[in-house]
C-alpha cells in the first residue's frame, strides 16, 4: 500500500524482476491491478520490474471522486517514490492509455517512454467526433452518464452484481463473444478478465468504472502538445469499439508520436499481439 500526499491508499502490485527497470502498466476501464503470469514471465525474462495499481475507486485502493486523467501523475510520482524508482516507462490499453499519455506528458524527468493501445481521445476537442464510429456499448454507456447520471448509477450497479454472479460455464461463453478481429489473440485473455481482474476491481463497488467513466467526459487537464518522451500510439484498424480515429487525433497532437496501425486487429488484440515488442521498445528508451 502507497500513501499519497493527499492521505488515500494506493494498492499497488509488483512482478517480474525485483532489480530491473521499471515499467508502470496502465489497464482497461473497468480493470484492476492483477497482472496475467504470462506478463510476469516475460518480465522476468527481459529484467523488468513490472509495476500495476488499482486506480481510485477499485480493488483496494481508496476512491478519489473527483479526480480527473490529470491525477493519475501524481499518483504514480507517490507509487515511484514509495518503491525508489527514479526512471520509469508507462503502457496503457483502452481507459488505460489516456492515464499513460497523462504521465507522459507530466512527469517529464521520471517518465522515459509511454506506448498506448486502443486509447481514447480527450472528449468535446475540436477535429473529432468522438462518437462516430463507437461500439454501440461505449456510446450508450457515455450517453447515460452524460443524460443521467443516477440512471448510469443503476445501471453499473446492475453490471458489477450480474458480473460477480458469473459461473465459469458462463464466463467461458462471454469470452467466446468478441469481434472476429480479436477472437483468435485474446479469448484466454477476456475469459481472464471476467474471472479475475474485473471481479477484483469491483469487489468494493463501482466507484472506480464511475470515476473513470467522469474522467474520461470531463477535461484531461493535460497539454499533449508539451509531451517530450517518444510515444508509440498502437490502434487495430478493425477496431469497433474505439474508432482508430481517435489515436490519428492524438498523433496528430503529440510532436513525439509515432503511430503503428494493425491491419486485421481489433480493440485488444493489437494489446495482446504487440505488448512484448511494446515493452522491448519501452526498455531501449531508458
Amino acid at each position: 500500500m502507497v500513501v499519497t500526499p493527499d492521505g488515500r491508499e494506493l494498492c499497488v502490485e509488483l512482478g517480474g524482476d525485483p532489480d530491473g527497470r521499471a515499467i508502470l502498466g496502465f489497464q482497461g476501464s473497468p480493470s484492476g491491478r492483477r497482472m496475467m503470469d504470462e506478463w510476469l514471465d516475460g518480465a522476468r525474462m527481459d529484467g523488468v520490474l513490472l509495476i500495476s495499481y488499482d486506480r481510485p475507486g477499485y480493488g483496494d485502493s481508496t476512491s478519489n471522486p473527483s479526480r480527473t486523467v490529470r491525477d493519475c501523475a501524481s499518483d504514480v510520482r507517490a507509487i515511484a517514490s514509495a518503491l525508489g524508482v527514479q526512471r520509469l516507462a508507462v503502457w496503457g490499453v483502452s481507459g488505460g492509455a489516456p492515464h499513460a499519455l497523462a504521465c507522459a506528458a507530466l512527469l517529464d524527468g521520471l517518465v522515459c517512454g509511454c506506448v498506448v493501445f486502443s486509447s481514447l481521445a480527450p472528449f468535446e476537442e475540436h477535429g473529432l467526433d468522438w462518437f462516430d464510429d463507437m461500439g454501440c456499448d461505449l456510446v450508450a454507456d457515455a450517453q447515460l452518464l452524460l443524460d443521467s447520471p443516477e440512471a448510469a448509477r443503476e445501471a453499473w450497479k446492475k453490471f458489477r452484481v450480474d458480473l460477480l454472479d458469473l459461473s465459469s460455464e458462463q464466463i467461458e461463453l462471454r469470452a467466446q463473444k468478441l469481434p472476429t478481429a480479436d477472437m483468435a489473440a485474446i479469448s484466454y485473455f477476456r475469459r481472464w478478465l471476467l474471472a479475475t481482474n474485473f471481479k477484483d476491481a469491483f469487489a468494493p463497488g463501482i466507484e472506480g468504472k464511475w470515476e473513470d467513466g467522469c474522467a474520461y467526459l470531463s477535461p484531461w487537464e493535460i497539454d499533449l502538445e508539451a509531451i517530450r518522451v517518444p510515444v508509440r500510439l498502437w490502434h487495430g484498424m478493425s477496431d469497433d469499439v474505439v474508432p482508430m480515429q481517435h489515436s490519428l487525433w492524438l498523433d496528430g497532437r503529440i510532436p513525439t508520436s509515432e503511430l503503428h496501425s494493425a491491419r486485421g486487429e481489433g480493440h485488444l488484440s493489437v494489446f495482446i499481439n504487440h505488448l512484448v515488442e511494446s515493452q522491448t521498445w519501452l526498455l531501449e528508451q531508458f
